[in-house]
């Protein structure tokens, strides 16, 4: 479990601070702060929701430890030049970070590639400079990190007065792999393994084929899934449909009826 207060200064952060050897699941939740969190290191409430203020804490803090990499190399990938078939309704560009002076040219004194890949799903309405320092320091730790845009403008929170219990459940999946739920519809052509195969080809050097089986399915054990708000409730749902790396999710899932009859 991982957690910290951001008003602290570094020094008091390392107090605050627990890690533990993968598989991690890290929680970062405002509604049950008291329940996940050790005493004195609630997450704050101003400014930045208690959730991604937490992760910027956590990757200042974090980057301040780390050997000083170099640059990291990122771009940006609309969904539509990974697949003619991927029409302009959700065509927010993904973001790719690598450091390559970690992952290519394996410099000596820096971290060690993990082969791991950092996937990373920003909350609704979300915007890809949300989590910037979040994705930057994964990179400078040797990973991989995709901050894979989805059509993520409908709150999961629409399923919370429904009936069907298993509502969430499907509107997650439909988003996840491509399906039909009662509240959203999405091409299968809208999905993960589109954007490594684009990659694969044209970065040979950063091995992004590494994540993919020989059927081009996801390598899903060298995945470490994360979000915020709603894209840390799809990251839960997929660890539990999917052995992984890791899950950090912050600000989910809160995934729960608000009927009077449930």
């Amino acid at each position: 479990m991982l957690a910290v207060k951001h008003e602290r200064s570094s020094e008091s952060l390392a107090q605050c601070v627990q890690v533990r050897p993968p598989p991690l699941l890290i929680l970062i939740d405002d509604s049950s702060a008291r329940q996940i969190t050790p005493e004195g290191c609630l997450p704050g409430r101003q400014g930045l929701s208690a959730g991604m203020a937490s992760i910027f804490s956590t990757a200042l803090f974090l980057a301040a430890l780390a050997p000083k990499a170099t640059d990291v190399t990122w771009l940006k990938v609309p969904p539509r030049a990974t697949d003619p078939q991927i029409g302009e309704t959700y065509n927010s560009p993904h973001y790719v970070y690598v450091n390559r002076e970690i992952v290519v040219e394996r410099g000596p004194q820096l971290p060690r590639a993990r082969h791991q890949l950092l996937l990373y799903l920003t909350g609704t309405g979300g915007h890809w400079e949300d989590a910037k320092a979040f994705c930057d320091l994964a990179a400078d730790l040797g990973y991989h990190v995709i901050n894979l845009m989805y059509p993520d403008n409908i709150p999961a929170t629409v399923c919370a007065r429904d009936s069907d219990p298993k509502a969430f459940e499907d509107f997650r999946m439909a988003i996840i792999q491509g399906g039909q739920s009662r509240y959203t519809t999405i091409e299968r052509a809208d999905s993960i393994e589109k954007l490594l195969m684009f990659l694969r080809p044209r970065r040979p050097r950063e091995d992004w084929g590494q994540f993919l089986n020989a059927d081009d399915a996801i390598k899903w054990e060298s995945i470490a899934v994360s979000g915020q708000s709603q894209g840390g409730g799809h990251a839960a749902l997929i660890a539990i449909r999917h052995r992984v790396a890791r899950v950090i999710c912050t600000g989910a899932p809160k995934d729960y009826s608000k009927r009077p009859d449930a």
